[in-house]
């Protein structure tokens, strides 16, 4: 099941009882109630590593939600699934405990803020201290023609940084990174610029910007495109 057909089911669950239109309600992932076991399949041959999620009622919000999880830490294919009505659910995906996962609430096929947390503990992940202005979800569009878009970095440290050269935690040729800051005085803003190709169709993939200093550090951007209406 791709993601936009999961979408498309998702919001028909949230939505099933809406007459008038009504705000989407967003995406939310409460943490507390996630529980993560780093774990192998271990049948024949090399035991890969993956890492089970379980999430208690209340998990996800609203009820019906897609989730979408993936590890930043390797190329592996993302999890998607349809939460259950009361906000819980069950994951597997691939990763090690010393990997950072990404959750998304998708509701409505509406790309919410991402929740980090640490795949050994399921604590969150602390929000590095350059921050990604409007949001860390960049929305492409449909993919129906080449299209650029920025995202604002903003410099919150309070010190110089430098970054590191962008890159994709997937890549290919759907999306690339044309612009980029390397450096950021304090408070100040610059533009990352992202392209993404015409026939890209629906795909998701993260961008991810590494701080070399004064403390090495990651932030990480979703990108999301979509099929064409």
């Amino acid at each position: 099941m791709t993601w936009r057909i999961a979408a498309v089911i998702a919001s028909l669950l949230v939505g099933a009882c809406v007459v008038s239109p009504t705000p989407v309600p967003p995406g939310v992932i409460d943490p507390e109630r996630v529980t993560t076991v780093p774990n192998a399949i271990c049948e024949h041959g090399p035991c890969p590593p993956v890492i089970d999620l379980v999430g208690q009622a209340g998990a996800v919000s609203p009820g019906g939600a897609l989730l979408w999880i993936a590890s930043l830490d390797d190329d592996s294919e993302p999890f998607t699934a349809i939460v259950r009505e009361d906000g819980s659910f069950s994951a597997r995906v691939s990763g090690q405990g010393s990997d950072v996962l990404r959750l998304h609430a998708v509701v409505q096929d509406t790309w919410n803020e991402p929740t980090d947390i640490e795949a050994s503990t399921a604590r969150p992940v602390a929000l590095p201290c350059v921050a990604a202005v409007p949001g860390r979800v960049l929305d492409l569009g449909p993919a129906d023609e080449t299209l650029v878009r920025r995202v604002e970095l903003r410099n919150d440290c309070g010190v110089d940084v430098a970054l590191g050269p962008p890159r994709l935690r997937v890549g290919g040729t759907v999306f690339a990174p044309t612009e980029a800051p390397m450096a950021l005085l304090p408070a100040e803003t610059a533009p990352v610029a992202v392209e993404r190709a015409a026939a890209a169709g629906e795909n998701v993939d993260v961008l991810l910007i590494d701080i070399t200093s004064p403390e090495p550090d990651r932030l990480a951007i979703t990108l999301v495109s979509r099929a064409p209406p």
